[in-house]
């Protein structure tokens, strides 16, 4: 097993053993594409969807996306309500690794 492994003779060996190590983390209740703000719209979702138009919601779930990576997060399950399939769209920009948001390294299921 793992004691038994060869490390190659170019490999750099990065000295943790004073940190704490951490798995990614995982959210399976997410919604990165809607937010609901008590001061642009009273906190009311029915005026997130009628007023807040596509293109808004679509950056403001890229910028939740980086926020849950930074914050520990490498997994999320999107339970939907984005409108216009954004959070499909969302997905798909980060598996491309397309804009300034997480790329790769995130993942990113439906409900």
């Amino acid at each position: 097993m793992g004691h038994d492994l060869a490390i190659p003779q170019n490999a750099r060996i990065v000295d943790l053993s004073t940190q704490t190590v951490l798995p990614g983390l995982m959210d399976a209740h997410t919604h990165l594409c809607l937010s609901v703000d008590i001061k642009l719209d009273l906190g009311s979702f029915w005026i997130v969807a009628v007023q807040r138009p596509p293109g808004f919601r679509a950056i403001q779930g890229a910028a939740h996306a980086r926020e849950m990576l930074e914050s520990g997060f490498t997994t999320v399950r999107d339970m939907g309500n984005s409108g216009n399939y954004l959070d499909m769209d969302l997905e798909k920009a980060i598996r491309f690794g397309i804009g300034p948001w997480p790329g790769p390294c995130f993942h990113f299921s439906f409900s």
